[in-house]
């Protein structure tokens, strides 16, 4: 056994029978194709049945196959796994063989072959010879010429070779004959290329230099590509192998053919040239019909390498467009079809095209004769051919139409269409326009301008009936009707004609001047011509509809665009007939037939333009037809709707005529409904012309005006075409446009930009309109006794103004007896219209000219007798004709108001030094506006309206002016507002009661100091909501703190945020007719009183006048409290300005005092109003403010106090300590004073609301508090409290409690600490100078909170469910500085906050259900979740609070960054407890 067959026993192969999947998916494909070939040869031949048998075998059958196949793919997806492991241990058994051989061969060559053997002997001489030669030299010569080649020659050589190679080919191609159609001959490289284009190119050389030795041919490469293929090659290179030896066969052998080589070769390959292209021509027509629809395109013959005929545009040979009348009489349709052949005459034997019928010469040589090798496309031939058939039948329809046509009829290439004008001038959209259907040869006619969906909304017609005839019955106008021309125009002209059918001649093999053939003829053209006569009526008719089609889309168009947000233009209107004209269209009346083709206007061209939008006046424009045109007749109609008792009928004649309900019972007809039926009341024919010149202000000069303006604008029309013209050709010339897109004419119909429009109609309307407002407005101001001088136009006949002469004019009761008419100074009167073409609306202004009035001092240096005042008034819009009794009535009011002003300021215009005091000055008027300036940048516009009389509007100059007051004292205040804006509705009503300006401007003056010492009393914003019970709030709202409320001009209430009241009134003496025209005004005499407003306010009795209208609400007065200690206010007050002004007695406040009172020195005076401060008032604010402040938290401590169970003492001083009863409180509140026993706390509390002067100002007032101790009579030194303690306690309270924002709640919160145990409330104390007397460098802080910055609902939901009773607070707190993520207190208890760490100690206080017992149990506190009792009785809470705030101390007095905890008072001073 060999090394090879042990090597096949030990590597392992693959497993034997293994097929690749691929070729096993092909198997099982070719067995499919095969079982299947065989049922389809076999099945034809069996029963149904057993069709049945072997269909369901065969489909089981290879359904067990594939599903087999697919699970075998599916393995195969894991089998490459299976491949590498074989593979590797294939390799393994392969790595282990080669070992064990190697080790066998080895072993074996020790054992067999290495016994007997032995060392050859040494050649010497060889080795000597070549360390000696360098070389062998014994070896045969035998050897060395095998082994050894021949040299190759070199590139030199090469390249000679090749040039004298191109020498013999030259001289060879000029001794031999050559075809002419190797245009291209390029010899190099020792090849001559023989080329022609677009069929083939041949490569060929010579061996030798012998005339007679026949040419090698190197490679034959055909050029032709089929375009539609990408250009691919169309010749297998075995045809082309083939070709090749063929043509070398017969080059070889002369003998074969006698021609001269290189014609026989052209020859050859020309042939199959040829023929290879008439084979592409014939594959792109199979794919071309392949593609089209059936009989579309049809190959009717071909042969390879000689013809290929197709036939196109089988529809119009069916309808015998272009027939040959048979000898029987009969059309035998005409084959339109297209021949490719190979010219038989020419001996190049080129590609020809021929056409059935036939083409003229110059069509045909448009197309092409001769199929050139670089066009070989199908497509593009075809289309040439339709194209140019199209373009012949287009021209013969074009002679046809142009006898019915009224313009020119254009033939346009790009897109190829004929352009017939149904009108003229036409625009290029109105156009008819004819195609020929590249598919099927006919005609088709189609109107792009009729058939848009504009045309469809405008064209409202009946349904078109079709009849079973060929004619299509037109009945109205509507996109189906313009269908239905359009069909009946395709039909009409895709019928034969006597002009294209071509008479078959007879045989001329049969007898001559047979008559019966030639009548056969003879009766069909006739027949035929009859039949063509039928169809141009047909076409007649069918243009004519279109015509008035086109009509009446001008018509509505040419409404649309004078109106376009409305729709004037109807096609219909639901009229009616009266009896009367029913009666009269029986009896053949000449008008009434008209009524019955507007009432029936959708079967004629009828159009109803409505000249007003909401009155019923309407022209009706009918378009009738002319000869190759249309022309438009006019007519006027008003129509009315028919009264109620009126119903609606319809007769026999099928007419709508309206019958009274007693005529139709006995008549026994059945109403209709008549809610929207209209019957005509007035029908004018209208002539154009007529109505265009019948102009009342017409005149001679104005033609003459009219005749100069054409002629400009005709001028300018020239000029500027030649201007065009000239630029045109300077510029090089340009694209020629299309002479039909840019008609002109004078006819009726002119052409824009977008659409046709008819002139005539639009000045028809404009005039109409025209001439009926005027007359309607004409008729209103005579019925309203208004004298005018009728109505002007202007140079193009509209409406351009009325001149009125008079207004009637009333004299009113309280006008001044010398006054001068406002008539005499009136110089002119006019009304002009104003019209919008683009919304159509229609406004008129009044004008009027005034001269000789104005202020008696004015800036112009004109004299007032000289000064001309003009004022225009407001545009009035006219929709209704009923609207202008309105318009007059507007213009009535109008001159009412300018009488009244001119009543009213009559005298203070012309002498206001007499009427006005010095401080006011007449600024501007206008007859409309009189404005007043006082106090030099104050002002004040007074106009009259008709509905509610005088108006007042208040306003500034904004400049910083020195404000001097009454006392002398001179500040700088920003002048930002008018604070007459106070009682400016009260000084308005002044006004209007009065109807003097003089009384006015004094009131103006007199109470100018007042409303600017209370200015800044005026809408202060606070963010507080006083005494009002609150719930958790979430976010801030601000309130107003400071609320003015007029009463009149010399009367104002204050409500401090909305708890207390404060009533000031100015005491000035009343006016009279001197003191009215007085020049100068003392304000000496005016006080000031100061009154408790809680009385008239709180009860609703003590509510009267006109005053309270509109603040008598309920729920906004029931929560106000009279003001505490007020006649110790007002005393304090006495005793302040007494020390002033030295007087015995007060009888009230002057103005400056009020200002003194309400303003501070430390405060500007004026605040910006329009960025109010939140926390106002601070520290420095006025002392009446003070005393509000001090006030509220005064009724504050009572309802706290009252919460708690509390009693309320009176104190000392005011008759001895005693319980208080609740119908004795005002004497509390008189007093300003209460006292108060804490038996839990142990300690009696005085509060008094008192001022506190600071030299020679005004006492502010404030709430102090007085402690002392409560002992008990069993009681010991031990529970005394110490005076500093007290002391600490009072300044809590004057610092924390008494300080702005003055929060009740922190009142409540107060009082609520004093209900603690005592030893809790010691504790609670011992945090005090941690909160009041901070270190400057603490690392904690510590604060008592007793308000809260606003709760979570969570917090809020907790303590509800846990706290007893609450009294609650406003969501603001005292705690200014804390963050955003301090946890906060909830409202209405107090807590500690300590600061960091950010906690908070909330004191839960519930109260008993006994007042006798304590307020504060130690099982309450123990029963609260995050408050527990130890064993000495003090709050754990507040342990851990001084633990935390000790631990801090001493860690930061360690460090030296803050003092020690013993310099804190808080060790001796509390010793004690």
């Amino acid at each position: 056994m060999s090394e090879m067959a042990e090597m096949d026993q030990m590597i392992s192969k693959p497993r034997p029978g293994s097929v690749p999947l691929s070729i096993l998916i092909e198997f099982i494909c070719q067995k499919m194709y095969t079982d299947l070939m065989r049922l389809v040869d076999l099945l034809p031949s069996k029963t149904d049945l057993e069709k049945k048998i072997e269909i369901a075998t065969f489909f089981s059958r290879t359904r067990h196959l594939f599903i087999r196949l697919e699970a075998l793919v599916k393995w195969s997806n894991n089998a490459s796994k299976v491949d590498k492991c074989e593979k590797i241990s294939n390799f393994l058994e392969e790595q282990s063989f080669f070992l064990i051989n190697t080790a066998n061969s080895l072993s074996r060559l020790l054992r067999e072959t290495l016994v007997g053997a032995r060392l050859p002997p040494f050649a010497v001489l060889h080795a000597i010879d070549i360390f000696t030669n360098k070389t062998y030299t014994r070896l045969p010569k035998s050897i060395k010429n095998y082994a050894s080649s021949v040299d190759a020659i070199s590139d030199k050589e090469a390249s000679q070779a090749l040039l004298d190679l191109n020498r013999i080919i030259q001289n060879r191609l000029s001794l031999t004959q050559l075809p002419r159609q190797f245009k291209i001959i390029k010899i190099n490289n020792g090849r001559v290329h023989f080329v022609v284009p677009h069929e083939f190119c041949v490569t060929m050389t010579l061996m030798s230099e012998a005339v007679d030795f026949p040419w090698r041919i190197l490679a034959i490469k055909f050029l032709i590509r089929d375009p539609v293929a990408n250009f691919q090659s169309l010749v297998h290179p075995a045809q082309v192998q083939f070709i090749h030896s063929q043509a070398q066969s017969r080059l070889l052998y002369r003998h074969f053919d006698k021609r001269p080589p290189l014609i026989h070769l052209y020859d050859m390959l020309h042939a199959f040239s040829i023929s290879l292209q008439l084979d592409v021509l014939h594959e792109q027509a199979q794919r071309a019909r392949a593609t089209r629809p059936i009989d579309q395109l049809i190959v009717e013959a071909y042969r390879p390498g000689h013809s290929l005929v197709l036939s196109y545009w089988h529809a119009l040979s069916r309808n015998h467009f272009q027939a040959q009348l048979g000898l029987d009489g009969k059309l035998q349709s005409t084959a339109y079809m297209l021949t490719i052949h190979v010219d038989p005459i020419d001996p190049q034997r080129p590609l020809c095209i021929s056409h059935r019928p036939e083409l003229p010469a110059t069509e045909s040589h448009r197309i092409g004769s001769v199929l050139q090798g670089n066009c070989l496309s199908i497509e593009r031939l075809l289309t040439r051919t339709v194209t140019a058939r199209a373009e012949q039948i287009l021209q013969e329809l074009r002679q046809e139409l142009m006898v019915l046509s009224p313009g020119p009829v254009n033939l346009a290439d790009a897109p190829l269409c004929l352009y017939v004008p149904l009108l003229w001038p036409c625009h290029p959209q109105e156009y008819l326009q004819f195609r020929v259907d590249p598919i099927q040869g006919t005609l088709g006619a189609s109107c792009p301008f009729l058939l848009t969906s504009d045309a469809e909304q405008i064209l409202l017609g009946s349904a078109v009936s079709v009849q079973a005839g060929p004619v299509a019955s037109i009945e109205g106008y509507s996109r189906a009707s313009v269908c239905a021309a359009l069909n009946s125009l395709e039909n009409a002209l895709n019928q034969p004609s006597t002009r294209r059918v071509c008479p078959v001649s007879a045989n001329p093999g049969m007898a001559t001047g047979d008559s019966s053939l030639l009548l056969a003829q003879t009766r069909s053209l006739r027949a035929l011509s009859n039949t063509e006569s039928r169809w141009r009526s047909v076409l007649c008719q069918s243009l004519e509809h279109l015509r008035l089609c086109i009509g009446l889309v001008r018509l509505m168009k040419t409404a649309k665009t004078y109106r376009p947000f409305w729709q004037p233009a109807k096609r219909s209107l639901p009229l009616v007939l009266t009896p009367v004209q029913a009666s009269l269209v029986k009896s053949g009346s000449s008008w009434p037939p008209a009524l019955v083709r507007f009432q029936q206007s959708l079967r004629f061209p009828i159009v109803f333009v409505q000249l007003f939008p909401n009155n019923e006046y309407y022209v009706v424009c009918e378009v009738i037809p002319a000869p190759l045109n249309v022309r438009f007749q006019y007519s006027l109609i008003v129509c009315a709707p028919i009264p109620d008792h009126m119903d609606v009928t319809i007769d026999a004649h099928g007419l709508a005529v309206s019958h009274t309900s007693q005529k139709l019972a006995t008549a026994g007809l059945q109403p209709i409904g008549s809610s929207l039926y209209l019957q005509v009341t007035h029908l004018a024919p209208l002539e154009v012309a007529s109505v265009w010149f019948h102009n009342p202000s017409s005149s001679l000069s104005l033609l003459k005006s009219c005749i100069e303006k054409a002629r400009s604008n005709t001028l300018a029309k020239r000029t500027s075409r030649v201007a065009a013209l000239l630029s045109r050709i300077k510029g090089g010339g340009g694209t020629q446009t299309d002479s039909s897109s840019g008609f002109t004419g004078d006819g009726d119909v002119a052409l824009k930009s977008n659409h046709s429009f008819v002139p005539s109609l639009s000045r028809l309307i404009g005039t109409l309109e025209e001439n009926i407002l005027s007359n309607c407005l004409a008729l209103e101001l005579s019925r309203a006794g208004i004298t005018h001088e009728g109505v002007q136009h202007d140079a193009d006949g509209c409406l351009s103004a009325i001149r009125l002469l008079s207004l009637p004019s009333r004299p009113l009761v309280w006008q001044p007896v010398n006054l001068v008419s406002l008539s005499d100074y009136v110089r002119q009167i006019v009304l002009r219209p104003h019209f919008d073409p683009s919304t159509h609306r229609r406004s008129w202004q009044l004008d009027l000219l005034f001269s000789g009035i104005g202020p008696a001092h004015s800036l112009n240096a004109v004299p007032v007798v000289q000064q001309k005042l003009r004022h225009q008034t407001a545009e009035w819009f006219v929709v209704r004709l009923e609207d202008y009794a309105t318009l007059v009535k507007n213009v009535l009011a109008e001159w009412d108001c300018l009488c009244a002003m001119h009543a009213l300021c009559y005298q203070v215009v012309t002498t206001p030094d007499f009427y006005l005091p010095l401080e006011v000055a007449v600024q501007s008027y206008n007859l409309k506006t009189l404005s007043l300036s006082y106090n030099s940048h104050y002002l004040a516009n007074i106009s009259f309206c008709h509905e509610t009389g005088f108006t007042l509007a208040l306003g500034f100059t904004p400049v910083n002016t020195p404000m001097t007051s009454s006392h002398e004292s001179t500040v700088s205040a920003e002048v930002d507002s008018n604070p007459h804006m106070i009682i400016r509705h009260h000084l308005e009503e002044l006004l209007n009661t009065t109807k003097s300006i003089p009384i006015f401007a004094k009131t103006l003056v007199q109470t100018l100091p007042f409303v600017r010492a209370v200015e800044p009393l005026r809408d202060r914003m606070l963010s507080n909501h006083g005494l009002k019970t609150s719930v958790f709030y979430n976010n801030l709202r601000p309130v107003r703190g400071l609320v003015l409320i007029a009463l009149s001009t010399y009367d104002l209430v204050l409500v401090y945020r909305a708890c207390l009241s404060l009533r000031i009134t100015l005491s000035t003496p009343r006016h009279t007719l001197f003191s009215a025209f007085s020049t100068g005004i003392s304000t000496s005499s005016q006080t000031v009183q100061l009154c408790d407003a809680y009385r008239q306010l709180a009860e609703p009795t003590n509510r009267t006048g006109e005053g309270w209208a509109h603040h008598s609400g309920e729920n906004l007065l029931s929560a106000l409290a009279p003001l505490p200690a007020f006649q110790t206010f007002l005393n304090a007050l006495q005793e302040a300005y007494q020390m002033d002004i030295e007087a015995e007695s007060w009888t009230g406040l002057t103005v400056a005092q009020l200002s003194q009172l309400v303003r501070s020195s430390r405060v500007p005076v004026k605040a910006d109003t329009r960025h109010p401060t939140p926390n106002w008032p601070r520290p420095g604010s006025s002392p009446l403010e003070s005393y509000l402040a001090g006030s509220l938290l005064f009724h504050a401590s009572i309802a706290a106090v009252h919460s708690l169970d509390i009693p309320i003492l009176t104190v000392p001083d005011y008759g001895g300590v005693e319980p208080v009863e609740p119908s004795r409180m005002t004497d509390v509140i008189q007093a300003g004073a209460f006292e108060s026993h804490w038996s839990v706390s142990c300690l009696k509390c005085q509060l008094r609301l008192m001022p506190q002067r600071t030299g020679v100002e005004v006492a502010t007032w404030k709430l102090t508090l007085r402690l002392s101790t409560l002992l008990p009579p069993n009681s010991g030194t031990m529970d005394r409290w110490p005076q500093e303690t007290l002391n600490l306690i009072e300044e809590f309270f004057d610092v924390r409690v008494c300080a702005a924002p003055f929060q009740p709640s922190a009142v409540t919160a107060f009082f609520r600490l004093l209900t603690l145990p005592p030893r809790a409330f010691r504790s609670v104390v011992r945090l005090l100078p941690f909160d009041l007397h901070p270190p400057t460098h603490a690392l904690v802080q510590l604060r008592l909170g007793l308000v809260a910055l606003g709760a979570s609902k969570r917090v809020g939901a907790q303590m509800a469910n846990r706290v007893g009773h609450a009294v609650g607070t406003s969501p603001h707190g005292s705690v200014d500085n804390a963050g955003p993520q301090t946890p906060d207190l909830v409202p209405g208890l107090p807590g500690i906050l300590v600061r960091p760490p950010r906690i908070t100690l909330q004191l839960l206080i519930s109260r008993s259900q006994h007042s006798q017992q304590r307020l504060l149990l130690e099982s309450d506190v123990e029963s609260n979740a995050n408050m527990m009792a130890s064993t000495s009785g003090e709050s754990a809470l507040v342990h851990l609070a001084v633990l935390i705030t000790q631990t801090a101390y001493s860690a930061s007095s360690g460090a030296g960054s803050a003092p020690s905890l013993g310099t804190l008072p808080t060790k001796p001073m509390y010793s004690s407890s």
